[in-house]
């Protein structure tokens, strides 16, 4: 409270000597905070509706352990990949497993959508975060390593969508071909691999997942942009799915062969 009362002093002399100086402009400049933080707090609003809305599309797996939290949850920035303007009022983070079929669901028809209302056009930050699930999909972890060699070539979010694209198809010896495809095969990335070099990345995806409440995939954490490493937001685990509309064409049978890495539409980067 001190501390509080302290800045908000602090605050009052400096409005005080403004207005003093250039009232007109301080009035201005007044408005225009006022203003922009409405813009922030209508775009923070929109996108969770938006997310909350196509999260249903989704069937995700029950949640097991303890009780998520109820309250706002801080989710880590640092290091990880992301798409958009660093200075985007509003921070998506997903927590994501590339062997997860719900996540793959995600990254085929929620994040374009995402991608072309919100992201491109500078209104929201997408971080992917690693989380994966090691009794459930074996490769995911391995998965995770070749996308962050890949980025060491400029080359995370190529990818990125060719595991998510081929996410049936991720046993060690293939990603050698995904790598061939986004152009980033050779010696340097094999040893990248196989050295487990960001291994402690993808084990900080799993603390600051779970410390987050995420107890399945995917899993996300959306916020308020701030310049800090870290955010400060409201956890959303998913829904139950709902049918579908008339107009919408129906899922591919899950026994469908996964899509060459060449053939593969890729997202585009930002």
């Amino acid at each position: 409270m001190r501390r509080t009362s302290l800045s908000v002093l602090m605050l009052l002399a400096l409005a005080s000597a403004a207005r003093a100086q250039a009232p007109e402009d301080s009035t201005r400049d007044l408005t225009a905070i006022k203003s922009d933080l409405a813009r922030t707090k209508a775009d923070l609003e929109a996108v969770k509706g938006q997310l909350a809305q196509v999260l249903r599309l989704l069937s995700q797996r029950a949640a097991q352990g303890g009780a998520a939290p109820s309250g706002p949850v801080r989710a880590s920035v640092a290091n990880a990949p992301s798409l958009g303007r660093a200075d985007a009022p509003v921070t998506l983070v997903e927590f994501s497993d590339f062997q997860c079929p719900f996540c793959g669901r995600f990254f085929a028809t929620t994040l374009p959508t995402l991608k072309q209302d919100y992201i491109d056009t500078g209104k929201l930050r997408y971080v992917f975060r690693d989380f994966p699930l090691d009794q459930l999909h074996p490769n995911a972890r391995m998965a995770a390593e070749a996308a962050h060699c890949a980025g060491e070539r400029g080359k995370y979010w190529e990818m990125h969508d060719v595991l998510f694209q081929n996410q049936r198809a991720l046993a060690p010896s293939q990603l050698a071909e995904y790598a061939r495809a986004v152009g980033v095969a050779g010696p340097e990335f094999e040893q990248c691999v196989a050295s487990g070099r960001y291994a402690p990345q993808i084990e900080r995806g799993l603390t600051d997942g779970a410390a987050a409440g995420v107890q399945g995939t995917p899993g996300f954490v959306i916020g308020r942009t701030t310049a800090a490493d870290t955010v400060e937001g409201t956890p959303i685990r998913g829904a139950q799915p709902w049918p579908s509309p008339p107009w919408r064409s129906k899922p591919a049978k899950s026994n469908a062969s996964p899509p060459s890495p060449r053939a593969a539409r890729r997202s585009p980067r930002v």
